[in-house]
């Protein structure tokens, strides 16, 4: 056993306290929208939703970044931070295939949605950037595709 999967059931159930006390609103799903054509959006479409959880089923942190730091990022209004995002193991995470959508072919989409207070009803953000470089975590820098569903 590696420290990393020693570390991940702690890290787990740290990373969930927030959100069982209620500071973590905004529940975030990974959309992966599959095209039966040879383009995007051609042919038949399919959608397949899978929940971004912490321990417990908690959602991970979002982050709404603010205008000092879209400017020096130079990122577009309205880009948003999700994570840290716990590795999959055996008692939980998210997988990192899923989040990169590895199994998409050309033609196929990946977006994240978030709902919560800010989106009642759900808003889709396309994913623009996946930080995985750290054994412990995932971070999505994502920017918002479409108005609030």
């Amino acid at each position: 056993m590696t420290l990393r999967d020693a570390l991940l059931p702690t890290i787990n159930a740290v990373r969930a306290i927030p959100g069982q006390l209620g500071l973590r609103p905004h529940a975030v799903a990974i959309i992966q929208t599959i095209s039966s054509g040879a383009h995007t959006g051609d042919g038949a479409r399919s959608e397949t939703e899978t929940a971004i959880t912490e321990s417990g089923g908690q959602p991970p942190k979002v982050r709404w970044l603010n205008d000092e730091q879209l400017a020096l990022g130079n990122l577009p209004k309205g880009t948003v931070l999700v994570g840290p995002i716990t590795p999959a193991f055996s008692s939980g995470g998210t997988d990192l295939a899923t989040i990169q959508g590895t199994a998409l072919l050309q033609g196929d989409t990946l977006h994240v949605k978030i709902t919560g207070p800010k989106h009642p009803n759900g808003a889709l953000y396309r994913v623009t950037k996946i930080n995985a470089d750290r054994a412990l975590r995932y971070m999505i820098t994502a920017e918002p595709v479409s108005e609030p569903l």
